[in-house]
């Protein structure tokens, strides 16, 4: 959104952008469950798949942007060189 904020892009680009990545990821994250399931990796181990998918959502609205900008950082400089 900031480079709407200095109109580099408008704010349509940035919402199809956002449209994108979180379809991207919802379909991403439903072809692993269904990997997963089809594998019997965790057959009769539900406490298992409980634990791993209460890791991935526990975390606060904070920890989960920090994480995000600091990948979004770390990616960033490593294209700079």
């Amino acid at each position: 959104m900031l480079g709407a904020l200095l109109h580099q892009v408008t704010v349509l680009t940035c919402v199809r952008m956002l449209v994108i990545s979180w379809t991207g990821n919802f379909l991403g994250c439903a072809l692993m469950a269904g990997l997963l399931c089809a594998s019997e990796l965790y057959h009769g181990k539900t406490t298992t798949l409980f634990y791993i998918a209460h890791d991935k959502v526990s975390h606060g609205w904070g920890a989960t942007l920090v994480k995000g900008e600091l990948t979004h950082i770390s990616t960033r400089l490593t294209h700079m060189s």
